[in-house]
């Protein structure tokens, strides 16, 4: 669980990481601000910019959460990401003995 510090926001969103049954989970401000800085897959824009000065007010205390995740969500349209707030059920898989034992893990490939 996250700390209060991350800003959670009220839903997560989900960012296809290309194919259609991996997606990239983005729960609070925190983990946004962090992809859009370091992960971002593409060229950056305005809606891009705007997020990642939103994301700063938002950790300051200034604005609410979810405000982040609004400008989230636009900035991954304006990034031609495939994104989705439908709450989803998930299975996970854990990694296999051959992948522990080479160090392979699908976990590391790139989400777009």
């Amino acid at each position: 669980m996250a700390p209060i510090s991350d800003k959670r926001w009220s839903r997560c969103v989900y960012v296809m990481c290309g194919r259609p049954d991996a997606y990239l989970i983005v729960c609070s401000t925190k983990k946004a601000e962090n992809i859009l800085t370091y992960k971002w897959p593409v060229e950056v824009g305005a809606e891009h910019r705007q997020a990642l000065d939103v994301c700063a007010e938002v950790m300051k205390g200034n604005l609410p959460a979810d405000e982040a995740r609004h400008a989230f969500i636009l900035a991954a349209k304006e990034a031609g990401l495939v994104i989705d707030d439908t709450p989803r059920q998930f299975t996970f898989e854990m990694p296999t003995e051959s992948m522990k034992r080479t160090g392979i893990s699908h976990y590391n490939k790139p989400w777009r």
